[in-house]
């Protein structure tokens, strides 16, 4: 539904130059992909438009650039985690992640830094090392709730509880997809899935 409305809304627009709805129209796409378990779609479409959207006066706006740049690290991070890069593009995808960490953080927006740590939980998982997952989780669990970005929160202890296993892990879980639940949200997983890949 979501692609739909943004393929709809786009079309009343222009088509010449790249504004701000051509922006968001981007990001609710790879939104949807994301969604939708559809990472390479994602991924191809943000290179195929990458060069537009860093030569666009709207990465001068840093809401902007940390929202690219964000979406850009979870579609390589998502890539990466489902296993659809192959092991010879494996390490592309990580240098992909990384760059997106280190752009964020650079910004020093604390709402960057919180979702760069998400970006590296991801990332520390993908790799096999749990433990560094779990750690970057709980740093940015507590930026993100002091922040107010609770939807990311939630999906940050889905991704958590999913890490720890066992009964814990079950419970902490079902929490979040009750909380999610309570709000709208269809497929916890799913948004898990966009919202804090890997």
């Amino acid at each position: 539904m979501a692609r739909e409305e943004a393929t709809d809304a786009i079309k009343r627009w222009t088509r010449q130059g790249f504004s701000l709805e051509h922006f968001l129209e981007w990001v609710a796409l790879n939104y949807s992909d994301l969604y939708e378990g559809r990472a390479l779609d994602a991924w191809k479409r943000t290179v195929d438009n990458w060069d537009v959207i860093d030569r666009s006066l709207i990465c001068q706006v840093q809401l902007c650039k940390i929202r690219a740049t964000h979406v850009r690290g979870r579609a390589a991070l998502a890539v990466l985690s489902n296993g659809d890069c192959g092991t010879s593009k494996k390490r592309l995808f990580e240098r992909e992640v990384r760059g997106a960490v280190a752009a964020l953080v650079r910004t020093r927006a604390p709402w960057a830094v919180a979702v760069a740590g998400l970006l590296m939980a991801g990332l520390a998982n993908c790799t096999g090392d749990r433990d560094s997952a779990v750690a970057h989780l709980d740093s940015s669990i507590e930026g993100l709730d002091g922040l107010g970005m609770v939807l990311y929160a939630a999906c940050a202890r889905r991704f958590r509880g999913r890490l720890i296993g066992g009964d814990v892990g079950a419970a902490e879980m079902a929490t979040q997809d009750l909380w999610m639940k309570h709000r709208a949200v269809v497929e916890p997983a799913s948004m898990m899935a966009m919202l804090v890949p890997g």
